[in-house]
């Protein structure tokens, strides 16, 4: 299994619609391409900048394929509808975590 995480630090003044948008939408459109089993979605607590906030987006994929499968077919449409609404009030990184043990 992978985990695909993506922490976007985003400026608090979108903060709010940034979560929304993720809660009500985004994360289930993510998951409804088939590549991913399920989401979580955390906001960091322990952050020092005071003018951002910083929330991490989790997917569980079964194998590099599947997520290669998703980078190619799906991943550029999402990024972009994000992109529509928020862009450059944002910044993301993304990190793949293989799973040893569940």
């Amino acid at each position: 299994m992978i985990i695909y995480s993506v922490a976007c630090t985003v400026s608090k003044e979108i903060a709010e619609d940034w979560k929304k948008l993720f809660l009500e939408k985004h994360l289930n459109d993510v998951v409804n391409t088939g590549c991913f089993k399920s989401w979580t979605f955390r906001k960091v607590i322990s952050q020092v900048e005071v003018d951002t906030v910083t929330f991490v987006s989790e997917y569980l994929c079964e194998n590099q394929e599947t997520l290669d499968h998703y980078n190619q077919n799906f991943a550029a449409k999402l990024k972009a509808e994000v992109g529509e609404l928020f862009g450059g009030k944002y910044t993301c990184k993304r990190t793949l975590f293989e799973v040893i043990k569940n």
